[in-house]
């Protein structure tokens, strides 16, 4: 076990938060000289059944080492003898998803560039102003033979479908 400070909010206990919990830890042989330990607390639901959380992915030695010389420091450990490990960082997920990512928004930046083009296109085809010195009010009010000097057609949606 392990003794970790600053769990995460949702840890408490009979209502106050705790400021440290013991962790369990289990060391995984990836390759040879490459152990990873997995770190991970049980928890208890409603009805009373258990569940296993895990809480971290450590490659340290000495972290670990110091973490779990902190349940009992008179404890002549040789529990992490044999823990090699030789990554110093750990990404976890599929290992393409960055590729994946930029192709997406590769596709992503294509497509707004094309609908942008046809917003322009759009409003320079719509785009009638005339200047505003040739603008005129008529005599009277009621008179429905004013026509503006703005013009612009409606744009369809039609237009602007991938």
């Amino acid at each position: 076990p392990i003794l970790v400070f600053n769990p995460t909010e949702d840890d408490t206990l009979n209502g106050e938060d705790n400021l440290y919990r013991i962790e369990y830890c289990w060391i995984v042989i990836i390759e040879e000289d490459i152990n990873i330990c997995i770190s991970f607390v049980v928890k208890t639901k409603d009805n009373n059944n258990h569940y296993i959380e895990v809480t971290g992915i450590h490659l340290d030695r000495e972290y670990i080492l110091n973490q779990h010389n902190l349940i009992n420091p008179d404890h002549k450990c040789h529990c992490l003898d044999s823990f090699r490990s030789c990554i110093d960082d750990l990404w976890i997920g599929h290992p393409d998803d960055k590729d994946i990512t930029i192709d997406n928004l590769k596709k992503e930046n294509k497509r707004l560039r094309k609908e942008n083009e046809q917003f322009k296109a759009a409003l320079n085809r719509n785009k009638r102003i005339e200047p505003l010195s040739q603008f005129s009010l008529p005599s009277t009010p009621s008179s429905s033979s004013m026509q503006s000097p703005f013009y612009l057609d409606s744009i369809s949606n039609d237009n602007y479908s991938n």
